[in-house]
């Protein structure tokens, strides 16, 4: 489906509008000491050039734009520099004649051993193998700064900013299949990586920076575009420039329910009530309170007084959480769960119809939103899974806004994300039940990261959406104060499901940090 003209040009206005300084700000870290770490010898890049991979693809390197006598130079002296020496150099976008078809702009240029790593991901099979980049500093002599390191391939993530952004690899067969990039502008590419990985096979990600944008020439995004989108899907301008808000509304208005577990929290339970009540635009049918054994005389008279105006069902404990809020799933008979941890309180009106416009997208299983505590400090914006089993909260604790490029890529983009938090999750109940549920062997701690992993292991993803947004007046709940029994069985199943590491998170983050940076 293509963008409208009307939406086309509210797409236009809105990322027009948007201050250029916003999206180019990253986090201050030691990537100087990381490239040297990670940078070949010239005893390995000679060794690359006496022993290419085996099968030795060639390939093509397309020059975009116009290039100046200082641009050429500068691109010309990283390609003779390469360890890997099977490549042309063409203008043309039709029959290309490598096995893989690269593209370069004016000034930008290639690590040595960048085509060499190239070669070797080909070996895998990929059809498209795509590396992270960075960009040259004000100094031609100074080290390159502001990397951008990617993640596992997701039409998701692709469809809000163009993640596969420069350093992309296209076979020959895949680049015949999609069609060359039009042109030479952000949104030509942009279009054409979605493109290209709408069609493949493979998608290969090169967790290293081999590509370097020229310092002058900073590929942001479209000032207007038509991106490729599925049935039912729609696109608008997104919070950042450079990003677009792309979701998908059911054609008929499903039956919603809301899940509360409460124990003995009065004032928040209220507080919460009252804020989906006031701000709750969509249509919900029922609200179902899982209470875990309050003894609270306050909160038994509140319970008397909603049911006797029909205004939430309380479902009684005490049993272990998971139980309790399997028998809410089962009792709510409704085609969607929404489940919102009692400490929450709803700021977007929209919060209900942004979770549904994720979770009715094609391939999603569950869909959660951004919450932030009273001083506007993000507390969850997506769970990554860290080397040690635990899952971390990115950017927790840091302000709220839309100053930094890499910090809107991850908590101001919808985005495919590994963990939920079950204080703002969403799912059909028909893919709620086929994931089995709440795991009952745990009792409190880890529920939401436990259905996240079985989700996965479905092949379904689970999309984050900063435009569900509430306040959380509480700090989310740890695995570090877990049962130990809880604690245990979390961990092993996260490290046992992603023993590679967390695919939405580039192996140079930290995510223990809060902020991600770069480990040196």
């Amino acid at each position: 489906m293509k963008l409208g003209m009307e939406q086309l040009q509210t797409l236009i206005d809105a990322l027009s509008a948007q201050p250029e300084g916003a999206s180019y700000r990253c986090v201050q870290e030691p990537y100087a000491q990381f490239l040297q770490a990670i940078s070949p010898t010239e005893a390995e890049l000679a060794a690359q050039r006496t022993q290419p991979p085996v099968p030795a693809p060639r390939f093509t390197l397309r020059l975009l734009g116009a290039w100046g006598q200082q641009a050429w130079a500068r691109t010309l002296t990283s390609l003779s520099a390469q360890s890997y020496p099977y490549f042309d150099i063409t203008l043309r976008a039709d029959a290309p004649q490598g096995d893989y078809i690269l593209h370069l702009w004016p000034g930008d240029v290639l690590s040595p051993d960048a085509l060499y790593r190239f070669a070797k991901a080909a070996g895998e099979g990929a059809d498209l193998i795509y590396c992270d980049e960075d960009i040259q500093g004000p100094d031609e002599a100074q080290d390159r700064v502001e990397p951008f390191f990617k993640s596992a391939a997701s039409r998701l993530t692709q469809l809000s900013f163009d993640m596969l952004s420069c350093g992309v690899a296209v076979g020959r067969e895949l680049y015949r299949r999609a069609g060359a990039m039009a042109g030479a502008e952000a949104e030509d590419r942009y279009t054409y990586n979605l493109r290209c990985l709408a069609a493949c096979s493979r998608a290969l990600h090169l967790p290293r920076p081999l590509y370097t944008l020229a310092r002058d020439r900073r590929l942001g995004m479209p000032s207007g575009l038509e991106p490729p989108l599925a049935k039912g899907e729609t696109a608008a301008a997104g919070q950042w420039r450079g990003s677009l808000r792309v979701e998908c509304q059911p054609k008929k208005q499903p039956s919603v329910a809301i899940i509360i577990p409460n124990l003995d929290g009065l004032p928040a339970l209220r507080r919460l009530l009252e804020s989906i009540e006031a701000k709750t635009l969509h249509f919900y049918s029922r609200i179902l309170i899982a209470d875990l054994g309050s003894k609270d005389a306050q909160t038994h008279r509140y319970y008397g007084l909603l049911e006797k105006h029909r205004a939430a069902r309380i479902l009684y404990g005490p049993q272990p959480l998971s139980k309790l809020l399997n028998r809410a799933a089962l009792e709510a008979g409704a085609e969607v769960l929404v489940f919102v941890g009692r400490d929450a309180e709803i700021l977007a009106p929209n919060w209900l119809e942004s979770l549904l416009g994720q979770l009715y997208r094609p391939g999603v299983g569950a869909a959660g939103g951004k919450l932030v505590d009273g001083l506007g400090r993000l507390r969850f914006c997506g769970g990554a899974a860290g080397p040690d089993g635990l899952v971390h909260r990115l950017y927790e604790g840091s302000a709220d806004t839309l100053a930094g490029l890499r910090q809107n890529r991850f908590a101001n983009s919808i985005r495919a994300v590994s963990f939920l938090s079950l204080s703002c999750m969403a799912l059909r109940a028909s893919v709620f039940w086929q994931a089995g549920g709440f795991h009952e062997g745990l009792e409190r701690f880890g529920l939401d990261a436990a259905l996240c992993l079985r989700l996965r292991e479905l092949g379904l993803s689970l999309a984050y959406t900063p435009y569900a947004l509430l306040r959380c007046h509480a700090p989310l709940p740890s695995l570090a104060e877990a049962p130990a029994w809880d604690a245990r069985r979390c961990r092993e199943a996260v490290l046992a499901a992603l023993p590679q590491g967390d695919p939405h998170l580039s192996p140079h983050y930290e995510p223990a940090e809060g902020p991600p940076i770069c480990r040196a």
